[in-house]
Formats: C-alpha cells, structure tokens, sequence
C-alpha cells in the first residue's frame, strides 16, 4: 500500500512539474511574440468623399487635412467648379506624395488615388525605385530617419490646354506648376510641374516631371 502511495505521489510530481514547465513556456512565447504583434503600426481611414473614392488617412498632416476638407466641400456642393478641382487634387497629391515621414514603407506611396487609374500601378513602380528608395520601414513606430514633411504649397502657374495621354487626349486638360514648401529644409524637390486630364467626373494626374522621377503615361 505504502509503494502505491509512493508512485503516486511520484507520478503527482511529475505531472505537476510538466504542468508548470508548459505555463512557463507559454509564459516565454507571450512575452516574446505578443508585444510586436501589438505594435505593429496599422493606418485607419479618417474620412472620404463618397462617389469619388477619395479617402484620408488617419495620420495625414494638418496641411492634408486641410485640403481633403476643402476638397470634400467642393465635390459635395452642388456646382463643381473644374479650375479648383483641378487645384486641390493637383495639390492633394503632391502633398501626400512629397510628405514621406508619415509612410510605413517604401512601398507606402503617397498620392496614388489622385493618379490616372490605368496608370497607378506603374507609377508606384516609378516612385518606389526613386525618391521612395530610402524610406525605411516604421510598421513598429521605432524609425528615426528625418524625412520631408510638406507644410505648403503655391500653384505658380495654371494653364488650360490639350494634354496627350496613352493614345487618348483631353482638350481642357490642366498644365499645373506648383511650389512645394516644406516644415524642414532637406534639399527635397521644390518645383514640380503636373499634367491632369479629366476621367470620367475625375479629374487626375497623368504625368509628374522633377528631378526626383519623370513619369508620365506616355512612356
């Protein structure tokens, strides 16, 4: 009777032991695997302008806020007039494209929703392998590299002219050259000029000439 008792407490032992070995181990791979699925950054959409597919993000600067507010007040009004469209997406885009501290990656590429819609794809190639090149990953909100945050900008010139694109062209097409200030001085690109064509009710960008990336629809 007393060997019984002996196996048992023994087999007791046992169980209890491989009981606490297997809490430990999950204590281990909850501290080690929990806290980065927790930090990994994931953006939400703050706002959109319905029939338009146009939406801002969460962490959008106070400057693209702003514009997405005056743009939304545009479209949403009964009479859209074509030149301030033409403005605010002109200025929308280069905003989002040129503020890069607020990207995840370099594949977070800003502006594409303003872009002509055949032509995103291609010119999120473009603008990955140039001035997106060296923006680091921040999906864990740890980055410490000084990128551009664009503060302003001015149109310095708006001109109304037949703008090719693919094998199509639109004769009230937009000619746009804009001047980009920035909250930081870093020797970004300052001047650029815009082509838009109108899509549909849209009006988008079909071509972005600067030193930084030549892309265009017609390449």
């Amino acid at each position: 009777m007393a060997k019984k008792t002996k196996r048992h407490v023994k087999k007791s032992v046992k169980i209890l032991i491989v009981a606490l070995l297997v809490l430990i181990g999950g204590l281990i791979v909850f501290k080690v695997i929990k806290p980065n699925t927790k930090t990994i950054k994931k953006i939400a959409v703050s706002d959109k302008i319905e029939g338009y597919g146009y939406t801002l993000n969460e962490n959008a600067t106070s400057y693209q806020k702003k514009l997405f507010k005056n743009l939304k007040t545009l479209l949403e009004g009964n009479d859209v007039d074509d030149e301030e469209y033409a403005k605010l997406v002109a200025k929308s885009f280069i905003a989002d494209f040129y503020t890069l501290d607020n990207k995840l990656t370099s594949n977070d590429i800003g502006g594409v929703q303003y872009v002509y819609k055949d032509y995103r794809k291609d010119f999120s190639k473009y603008a990955s392998e140039s001035i997106y090149h060296t923006v680091q990953s921040n999906i864990y909100g740890k980055r410490k590299q000084d990128l551009p945050v664009v503060s302003s900008i001015e149109i310095a010139k708006l001109d109304q002219n037949t703008v090719k694109y693919l094998n199509k062209e639109d004769a009230k097409g937009y000619e746009v050259d804009l001047t980009i200030t920035y909250i930081k001085d870093l020797k970004y690109q300052e001047d650029v000029k815009l082509n838009l064509v109108h899509n549909g009710k849209k009006i988008e960008v079909v071509r972005m000439e600067n030193n930084d990336v030549i892309s265009s629809t017609n390449e």
